[in-house]
C-alpha cells in the first residue's frame, strides 16, 4: 500500500466535535455580551423616556412638587424596578431664565460576572426652561 493511500484512510471522525468544543465558548461569550449590551441600551432608553415624559408633565403642571415629579417619573420606567432608580430634580438660573433639570440614575449590575468590568452607572437627563 502506498503512502498516499494510507493518508486517505486516516480516521477523521470526531474532528467536528473538537472544532465545536473550540468555537462554542467564544460564540457563547459573544452572545452573552450582545445580550448584556442590549440590556444596557434598554435601561438607558427607559430612563431617558421617563425623564422626557416627566419634563412634558412639568411644562403643563408648573406647580408640581418634587414628590409629584418623582412619582410621575417612576410611573414611566419600563423593564426595570423603580426601586433601584434615583430621581432628582433641581433648578438653576442662567441669564435670567430658570431651568429645571430632571435626572434618573441607575446602577447596572450585569448578569454575567466574567464579562463585567464592574457595576455601571446609567443616567437619563433632561433640562427645560420653566420661566424667564
Amino acid at each position: 500500500m502506498s503512502f498516499i493511500r494510507k493518508l486517505r484512510k486516516i480516521n477523521n471522525k470526531g474532528s467536528i466535535a473538537v472544532e465545536f468544543a473550540l468555537i462554542m465558548p467564544i460564540l457563547l461569550v459573544f452572545m452573552l455580551g450582545i445580550i448584556e449590551f442590549g440590556r444596557v441600551m434598554w435601561i438607558k432608553s427607559s430612563l431617558q423616556y421617563s425623564v422626557g415624559k416627566t419634563a412634558r408633565y412639568v411644562i403643563t403642571n408648573s406647580d408640581a412638587t418634587d414628590a409629584e415629579i418623582t412619582a410621575y417619573a417612576e410611573g414611566y420606567v419600563y423593564g426595570i424596578s423603580s426601586d433601584g432608580i434615583t430621581f432628582t430634580s433641581s433648578t438653576e438660573e442662567e441669564d435670567g431664565v430658570v431651568f429645571l433639570t430632571i435626572t434618573a440614575a441607575y446602577t447596572f449590575e450585569p448578569f454575567v460576572d466574567f464579562l463585567s468590568f464592574g457595576d455601571m452607572d446609567i443616567e437619563g437627563k433632561t433640562r427645560l426652561p420653566i420661566s424667564n
